[in-house]
Parts: structure tokens; C-alpha cells; sequence
């Protein structure tokens, strides 16, 4: 008879042990009968903030100016599995043209995220830190009107998740958390030397994002992810606007501004195409398509503070209630039956005002224990 080949696409693991890839493909993991493999990739840029000035000839400028070089909200769904798992993960995400800095130059961005996420309660529990870095622009802004890109590396908002599994059986899961948001990124300030003003937006609330999530695996082939999540900013931020004609700064005013109330609806589904043998000496032991529909909508009206020594410099969002709807596909590769590498694109599929960004490019890795 001749041999058979080490290695079959859709070849399911022996039922009579659990390895590696068994726990990949949905036969066991941090929770019974749960896998790694079924991470959701995610979609969002964040923020939602405009400081619009009037420039030195009357013109108006805007400038979309997020915290940390826009690094601001994080999102549950950004390389997460609804079930609790033990993991190290390293987040990439490039931004094509999300950002204006201060001279009105559109500006791509980079983040970069480093995780890590530990299970607890026998594996039915897990908390997950998340610490980022950004290149985008600078959090200390000169407005030249202009003038060239203004961007830097910064350092993010720390954030942390927490997420307890409900319930587990009949290929249905179900799981709740909270996720909080740190303000640990430098405050934003912009400098206008045409007029002599110094405005701040201080860094200082703090975002809690409670969240709900199921899991369906009709086989051992496929999975789908629903996650519903809201994202409450706990307080606002101060800004503060200083007149720096004089040898005496003097303030000409200082504000709360507070960010909106955000709506996440996310929809995953994803189908492993190719399965190694578990009894194989392969490096690559699997391959997953993805594809994913998400929609953000804000629950209440924008925040309108002063933000110049003029009524038309303000900080805001004027396009008030955005509607944000994009598409994520991408491969999962499942590596030496600890490890996924997710390269995915991103998609916006709404126009005007509720389109964030031109695209995304995103590479995620997991490494399990």
C-alpha cells in the first residue's frame, strides 16, 4: 500500500488526545471545548475630536487631533476571542490618512500594541493588559498654517480587560467583561504664534467599556463571533486656553470637554481552509479565512467647548452623530500549534463625515502558552 501523506487539508486531529493544534481547532483550550483559533481581528481608529480654528487670513482650519497622536479609545474586538485564553500578543496597525496635524497636513498612522492576556477561575476568567505606541502626530502642536508634518512617536493609553465566561456547551459560548481605558498619554498642546494662544487638552478621563459576546461553532471547521460592546467616557478632559501675549500668561478660559458615548456592533465569521495532521512535523498547521462586519454609532451629541480667544475656535466633533460601517478579511495562519499570525485589510464602507480612514493594514500575533 503506499504511504500516506503527513499532512491532509481539513484533516481533523485524532479524538483520542488532545494536542496543540486539537486545542487551535476547537477541541479543548483555557475552557473546555473552545480554541484559540477564533480571534476576532477588529477595525476601529478611534477618536472623534476636531479643534477647528480660524487661521491669521479669517479662513478656518480643522484639525483632527486625537490624544497620543491618536491613540485614544481601544476597542474589545482588536485581536480578541470571546473565551478567555493565556496569550502574549503584538498588535500592528497601519492608518491611511486618519489624521490632520496643525498646519493641515494629512497624516497616516502606526500603531503599535504589546499584550498580554492570563486566565484565572480555572481557565472560565482572564485579564488581558494592553499597553500602545503610535506614530502620528505630535502631542505638542505648532499651528504654521502650512508648514511641514508635524508628527512623533508617542506613547498610548494603557488599557485593561477583563472577561468572565457564562456559559459553554452544545458549540455555544457566551461571555461578559469590562474593559477600562488609563489615561497615560501626554496631554495635547497647540501653539498658535500668529495669535499668541496656548490651548491644552488635558489627558485625564477614563473610559469604561462593559461588553457582550457569544460564540457559535456549528463544526469543528467554522466559528462565528458576535460582540456587542459600549464605550462610556467616565469623565472629561480640561482644556484650557492661555493668552501668551504678555509677559503674564493669562487664562482666557477653561472647560470640560467630554467625549461621546460610543455603540460597537461586530460580526465575525471564520472557516479553517487547512488543517494538518496533529501527528505532522509541519510548521505551518493551519490556515483560517476571516470576514468581518462593524459598525460604530455614537449615543449622544457632541461636546462644544472654547478652544481660542475667538466664538469660531472650538473643540468638537461636527459631524455630531456619525454611523461608521467597515468590512475586515484577512488569514489566520496557525504556527507550530501555539502561535497565529492574522494578516487582514480593512475597508470603510461609509462616505463623508462617517468614513475615519482611507484603509487599514493589519498583522496581529498570538502566542499561547
Amino acid at each position: 500500500m503506499a504511504d500516506q501523506p503527513d499532512a491532509q487539508p481539513l484533516n481533523l486531529p485524532d479524538q483520542g488526545a488532545i494536542d496543540s493544534n486539537a486545542l487551535a481547532f476547537g477541541q479543548g483550550g483555557g475552557s473546555e471545548g473552545t480554541g484559540f483559533g477564533d480571534a476576532l481581528i477588529g477595525d476601529f481608529f478611534g477618536g472623534g475630536s476636531y479643534l477647528i480654528w480660524s487661521d491669521e487670513d479669517g479662513g478656518e482650519e480643522t484639525f483632527i487631533l486625537p490624544v497620543a497622536g491618536g491613540d485614544r479609545r481601544y476597542k474589545v474586538t482588536e485581536n480578541t476571542s470571546p473565551i478567555p485564553t493565556d496569550r502574549f500578543i503584538f498588535n500592528y496597525n497601519f492608518f491611511a490618512n486618519p489624521l490632520t496635524d496643525a498646519n493641515g497636513n494629512v497624516l497616516d498612522l502606526h500603531r503599535y500594541v504589546f499584550g498580554l492576556e492570563r486566565t484565572f477561575l480555572q481557565g472560565n476568567a482572564s485579564l488581558e493588559f494592553r499597553i500602545p505606541f503610535v506614530n502620528g502626530v505630535n502631542s505638542e502642536q505648532i499651528a504654521d498654517f502650512g508648514g511641514p508634518p508635524n508628527r512623533h512617536n508617542e506613547f498610548g493609553n494603557v488599557s485593561m480587560t477583563t472577561k468572565f465566561l457564562l456559559t459553554n456547551s452544545d458549540g455555544w459560548s457566551s461571555t461578559s467583561g469590562l474593559g477600562i481605558i488609563l489615561p497615560t498619554a501626554d496631554a495635547v498642546v497647540l501653539t498658535s504664534p500668529f495669535e499668541a494662544l496656548n490651548v491644552e487638552i488635558a489627558n485625564e478621563a477614563y473610559f469604561l467599556q462593559p461588553f457582550f459576546a457569544v460564540q457559535r461553532r456549528p463544526n469543528q471547521f467554522c466559528w462565528i463571533n458576535f460582540l456587542t460592546q459600549v464605550d462610556f467616557a467616565a469623565q472629561g478632559n480640561t482644556v484650557t486656553v492661555t493668552d501668551t501675549s504678555s509677559s503674564e500668561p493669562v487664562i482666557l478660559s477653561s472647560e470640560i470637554y467630554n467625549d461621546q458615548h460610543l455603540l460597537f456592533l461586530d460580526l465575525s465569521m471564520g472557516r479553517w481552509l487547512y488543517q494538518a495532521n496533529r501527528r505532522a512535523t509541519r510548521h505551518l498547521d493551519g490556515i483560517a479565512g476571516i470576514f468581518e462586519l462593524h459598525y460604530t454609532t455614537a449615543l449622544n451629541d457632541t461636546d462644544v467647548v472654547a478652544a481660542g480667544d475667538s466664538t469660531e475656535d472650538t473643540l468638537s466633533n461636527p459631524a455630531n452623530r456619525q454611523d461608521v460601517l467597515n468590512a475586515t478579511m484577512g488569514l489566520r495562519f496557525l504556527l507550530n500549534g501555539h502561535s497565529t499570525l492574522t494578516v487582514s485589510g480593512v475597508a470603510p464602507l461609509s462616505e463623508g463625515d462617517d468614513r475615519l480612514f482611507d484603509g487599514e493594514l493589519s498583522v496581529q500575533l498570538s502566542r499561547y502558552r
